[in-house]
């Protein structure tokens, strides 16, 4: 609240700056929040030297680290950790971990560490009541053949167009381009630092959207040019990522014999 004394016209100024200051905070957060999501998924490492620098020591990005498990680079040397309160990195058994400036760094991922070690830092996390930024430890690659261009496991599974624009928006995907008729049939998600990006293909809907029927039909990925890419060519941990994203969609609704004939196509 302003004082007696205060100048009406500065305080006007001051609340206004604060206001927009408020709204850019929130959205640089949001989208460093998806920068280090990708950089999971895509396996983007740093020196330990720029990750202390840019990352950890940066204002507003290292509120963010701090809430991630990081691991130095692969080897004998390898070693998973987290930033805490006070600047040190620790291992999921409390102890401390040093890092050394020649060693490069990246986020863990279930994919990557195991199943026995995800599972040591879910309950390392939740004894220190740490809300992770994203969760690495839940999503575990899936039997695939990696020589297909397109997963379709989970096809037919039926539920509203509504519904599924909520859960795909919410994980990050975007509606696809409108064919004829104002019809589009694809929700999908850049992946940069990949080159890739994913697909989440379903019956349809319109432009502007009704709610009707829809079924889900399959996941793919198309790399700049705007060309299917095998699944081999995926890394492991966006892979994971992305049939987690499907079967969230799957999860909607049940299988139906005749969704095809219930979503009209």
């Amino acid at each position: 609240a302003a004082r007696a004394a205060d100048d009406e016209e500065l305080v006007k100024l001051a609340k206004k700056k604060l206001t927009t200051s408020r709204k850019e905070l929130k959205a640089v957060l949001a989208q460093q929040t998806a920068r280090l999501y990708e950089a999971m998924c895509a396996g983007r490492t740093w020196t330990a030297t720029d990750w202390r620098e840019f990352l950890l020591q940066h204002p507003l990005v290292g509120q963010l680290v701090s809430r991630l498990v990081w691991v130095s680079e692969p080897g004998p040397r390898e070693r998973l950790f987290r930033p805490t309160g006070d600047g040190s990195l620790i291992d999921a058994d409390d102890d401390t971990v040093e890092l050394p400036d020649d060693v490069r760094v990246g986020l863990a991922h279930r994919v990557s560490v195991g199943e026995h070690t995800s599972r040591a830092w879910q309950s390392h996390l939740a004894d220190y009541e740490v809300t992770p930024l994203f969760d690495q430890f839940a999503n575990a690659l899936p039997m695939l053949d990696r020589n297909a261009t397109e997963v379709t496991d989970l096809k037919g599974h039926l539920t509203d167009t509504f519904s599924f624009r909520g859960v795909a928006t919410k994980r990050g995907y975007q509606r696809g381009p409108a064919e004829d008729g104002a019809w589009f049939s694809e929700y999908t998600k850049p992946f940069t630092g990949a080159g890739l990006t994913a697909v989440l293909e379903f019956t349809g809907s319109y432009v502007p959207e009704e709610n009707f029927a829809c079924a889900t039909i399959g996941l793919s990925f198309r790399d700049r040019r705007r060309k299917p890419v095998p699944l081999s060519d995926v890394p492991d941990v966006l892979l994971a990522e992305s049939y987690a994203d499907y079967a969230a969609l799957a999860a909607l609704g049940p299988f139906d014999p005749e969704w095809q004939k219930k979503a009209g196509v």
